[in-house]
């Protein structure tokens, strides 16, 4: 599972349970919101789904943003990833 999240306060951020994106290089976003990450090796992880278009412009603004990862409730890793749009 990977989401996308926006708090109005910390601004747009990734959410996920996948243990392979630990080494996460960059998050890519089209303007048209479809988004891979790019992981460690060079290779491109998709996201199932693009970006909702109100989370699009938060994105779109940011340099980098959150990947948290969950192990079930817990966060298991905490770590800004660039993202490029």
């Amino acid at each position: 599972m990977i989401d996308a999240v926006l708090n109005t306060v910390t601004g747009p951020a990734i959410v996920h349970d996948e243990a392979d994106l630990e080494g996460a290089l960059a998050l890519l976003v089209d303007a048209g919101g479809r988004c891979a990450v790019l992981r460690a090796d060079g290779s491109l992880r998709p996201m199932t789904r693009g970006l909702d278009p109100e989370l699009l412009p938060a994105f779109h603004r940011a340099a980098s943003c959150p990947f948290i990862r969950l192990d079930g409730r817990r966060v298991a890793s905490h770590r800004p990833v660039p993202v490029r749009a």
